[in-house]
């Protein structure tokens, strides 16, 4: 078995006896740790023990190096830790371990103690000489920062795409939903299936009674109410431009009986059972808001790649670019934008920033970049930003 120990760390007496003895358990060990923050004086020693979260472990990274131990042999037909990236080397070792099927066994005891501290990696993030000429590189060559041999979706299993808005996905009045749904059209014209997921918020300004808007459309719709425990919801289900689009309706917000952050969990709660009824193999979504992180978390949840739409490079988001596997921006001029602004990696699409008509046809050279594109989608290793 192999285990960890970084400078900042310490095992506890009796650490490599637990080791020994369910070594024959499982392939991956998973331990809780004591942590203390040597930066405050006076600072207690708490505890974190990762069993109850450990269905989160392609969401979030829930344990330190010093809290797991493995068979050697895991080791033996991939590398350790990555040395490409600048942050979460060990996170993305466990999601490698986790996807070729290692068994991971939680334990009720804990391996040793985390010193914080704060000028470690973790919290003053650094990258090398070496690093920054590569990430340089490889964004002057339009490709992802992270060179990683890795291909966990084939390209013919790119089936399925959704598209999550905090927004109305039907209004003609917002630019991201309006290409994300432009999008959805053009990869289902080319047999890739597309469903849309959004509420009835118009960009940020006000909400729309979204049966008007399908009325005046001349969409065929239908309302629900819809019982998720302990949460309910109206649930709006139309077709617009043959994409299939749910809509959650915040009648709620309406009445003053819920506070924006509550109707945020409420949708978001739907979006996971969206999710997981239509299993896609990518998640498309934009918007730096509370609902956005979320519907990113969800598709982290079930390891699905994430793409982001971003639109001007305005302040840098870092919650949610952190859990994108790739960032998707309109032009070349506002690619180099996001990259020199705040060394933010963006792939440049052409796709509309407004409402398109199908009617008004498809380029063929528009086609075939977004349809390379998508095909070529995998998970990726690491966040597409540099440390600014």
């Amino acid at each position: 078995m192999i285990t960890y120990l970084d400078c900042d760390d310490e095992y506890y007496e009796g650490f490599f006896g637990l080791v020994d003895r369910f070594s024959d358990r499982a392939d991956v060990l998973v331990f809780g740790y004591d942590y203390v923050n040597d930066d405050a004086e006076g600072s207690p020693v708490s505890t974190w023990d990762p069993t109850p979260y450990r269905g989160l472990l392609f969401s979030r990274n829930l344990m330190t190096p010093l809290g797991v131990a493995h068979r050697r042999t895991l080791l033996a037909d991939k590398e350790a830790f990555d040395e490409n990236l600048w942050i979460s080397e060990d996170w993305d070792l466990w999601k490698r371990m986790a996807r070729a099927g290692s068994e991971f066994l939680y334990l009720p005891f804990r391996s040793g103690l985390y010193h914080i501290r704060a000028d470690s990696l973790t919290r003053a993030p650094r990258i090398t000489r070496r690093q920054e000429a590569t990430y340089q590189s490889r964004w002057q060559a339009g490709e992802t920062l992270y060179p990683s041999s890795e291909v966990c979706i084939p390209h013919s299993a790119i089936q399925r795409v959704a598209f999550a808005s905090p927004y109305s996905c039907i209004s003609r009045g917002a630019n991201l939903p309006a290409a994300g749904m432009y999008l959805l059209w053009l990869l289902r014209s080319e047999g890739i299936d597309g469903q849309a997921f959004g509420t009835t918020y118009l960009d940020g300004t006000a909400w729309v009674e979204i049966e008007d808007v399908q009325a005046g459309l001349g969409l065929p719709h239908r309302t629900e109410r819809a019982v998720l425990p302990p949460f309910f919801a109206d649930v709006n289900y139309s077709v617009y431009q043959t994409i299939p689009v749910t809509t959650l309706k915040r009648h709620l917000a309406q009445t003053g009986t819920a506070t924006e952050e509550y109707l945020d969990f409420i949708i978001a709660a739907f979006f996971k059972q969206f999710v997981g009824n239509y299993r896609p193999d990518c998640v498309v979504t934009h918007g730096d808001g509370e609902l956005s992180k979320s519907y990113v978390n969800i598709a982290k949840y079930y390891d699905i790649p994430v793409v982001i739409l971003l639109d001007e490079p305005g302040a840098r988001p870092l919650d949610i670019l952190n859990g994108a596997d790739y960032l998707v921006t309109f032009s070349e001029s506002k690619r180099d934008l996001f990259w020199k602004q705040h060394q933010v990696a963006c792939h440049a699409l052409p796709i509309p920033e407004q409402h398109l008509s199908p009617e008004r046809g498809r380029p063929d050279a528009r086609i075939r970049q977004i349809l390379d594109f998508f095909r070529g989608i995998r998970r990726q290793s690491g966040p597409s930003f540099t440390p600014s």
